[in-house]
């Protein structure tokens, strides 16, 4: 993910701090890389103390606009049921993983399957009704 030049080399170079206040204005101006680059240095508290909270809300920010992996990441979360972050909740999984998978996301897919053994029938009604309008 290049948000901008000047970002990708502060974050290659360690530079964190410098990589955080680089990327958070295009994040709160609604860049969906720049949201889903800012989740992952909240996840791994890169330039910022680990927050879960707001790792999972930026990538639900980045997820609503079509980012693939913010997608995968955000049902991923939902599907581990990481109770510091959103809970567990396997039609929300179904649904963001289902929305990674249609874009080609190879991990969205194969979660997909797994999910779809253990999720009940009603659950699994529940997420494709909520997929309906997509």
């Amino acid at each position: 993910m290049a948000v901008t030049a000047d970002w990708e080399a502060a974050h290659a170079k360690g530079d964190y701090v410098a990589a955080v206040a680089l990327v958070r204005p295009r994040a709160e101006a609604g860049d969906a890389a720049a949201q889903f680059g800012l989740a992952q240095m909240y996840e791994g508290g890169q330039g910022v103390a680990v927050n879960d909270a707001e790792a999972a809300r930026w990538y639900g920010l980045a997820a609503a606009q079509g980012h693939a992996q913010a997608q995968f990441y955000l049902g991923q979360i939902y599907a581990n049921g990481d109770t510091s972050k959103l809970g567990r909740d396997y039609v929300a999984a179904y649904v963001w993983w289902t929305r990674a998978s249609r874009q080609g996301h190879p991990g969205a897919t194969s979660g997909l399957r797994s999910l779809g053994k253990i999720m009940t029938a009603a659950d699994l009604a529940e997420a494709k009704k909520q997929l309906a309008g997509d």
